[in-house]
């Protein structure tokens, strides 16, 4: 018999085991590496989902509703790339505002800042993308 899993099910599994994961970076205090390796070996392994998945679906759904094969990818790269610059000039230096300094003794409330700034927030955002996942027409590759 033979069984497929469908793109829409794999990140339905994969999305909120990455959130799962990663959130235990919100919860290491100093000196925590091995356990901090652990998080990022484990979020990394549902990366591919994201990175693969996503994109493909993206690409179907453009595709049927009539665009060229190649417009999708390239509007898909664009925006990935664009979200990292946006993210990048945003949500770093909110930490340095906070008094947040590389390297340096750091207060609890700048660690803080820093903390939901690389392990809360992008939770955040990848259960918003679950959620639109969710919304997708069981027809984009179920």
């Amino acid at each position: 018999m033979n069984r497929r899993i469908g793109p829409r099910s794999v990140l339905l599994i994969a999305m909120p085991l990455a959130v799962a994961r990663f959130v235990g970076a919100a919860f290491l205090g100093p000196g925590s590496a091995l356990a901090f390796a652990a998080v990022c070996v484990a979020s990394g392994a549902t990366l591919g989902a994201d990175m693969v998945i996503l994109p493909a679906m993206f690409s179907v759904a453009l595709t049927q509703a009539g665009l060229s094969a190649s417009q999708p990818f390239g509007l898909w790269s664009f925006a990935g790339k664009l979200g990292l610059a946006l993210a990048a000039f945003v949500i770093l230096p909110v930490p340095q505002t906070f008094g947040f300094t590389p390297g340096a003794q750091n207060t609890d409330a700048a660690l803080r800042t820093l903390t939901v700034a690389y392990a809360v927030l992008p939770c955040v955002l990848k259960l918003c993308v679950l959620a639109i996942v969710l919304a997708l027409p069981l027809r984009t590759g179920a």
